[in-house]
């Protein structure tokens, strides 16, 4: 599995509590995002999870295990298929530049980009 530079893991613990106090409304930006895709229906099963637990909960709660030394046992937590993946990265990324604004940069969304596909990468088994 793909793992994360120092750069990168800094960049995203810099602003994980942020993003972490604006989770609801990232994933509310998130569905907005998928409004497009062919599966929506399917892809609103795993962005709002399993009633507990948002996609974004689950995301976060993994890249807080990952900065503190390595990646919880996340396979099968998704029930994503490999081809949703870009989508949902995609929304990921367009919704935390609608919820940080002026504060997000291209940057940051790269290192949040990078953290979700090895999250993704790790949730998959690969």
């Amino acid at each position: 599995m793909a793992d994360l530079s120092l750069e990168t893991l800094s960049m995203v613990g810099a602003t994980l509590d942020e993003v972490r106090a604006a989770r609801s409304a990232v994933m509310l930006r998130m569905w907005h995002h998928l409004d497009a895709a062919p599966d929506r229906e399917a892809m609103f099963g795993i962005v709002v999870g399993d009633g507990q637990q948002t996609f974004v909960d689950r995301f976060l709660f993994a890249v807080d295990r990952r900065i503190g030394g390595r990646w919880p046992q996340v396979q099968g937590w998704l029930g994503l298929r490999a081809d949703q993946a870009p989508v949902l990265e995609d929304a990921f990324r367009r919704a935390l530049a609608d919820v940080l604004g002026p504060r997000s940069n291209a940057l940051l969304l790269n290192a949040w980009g990078l953290a979700l596909h090895a999250f993704l990468a790790q949730s998959h088994g690969g």
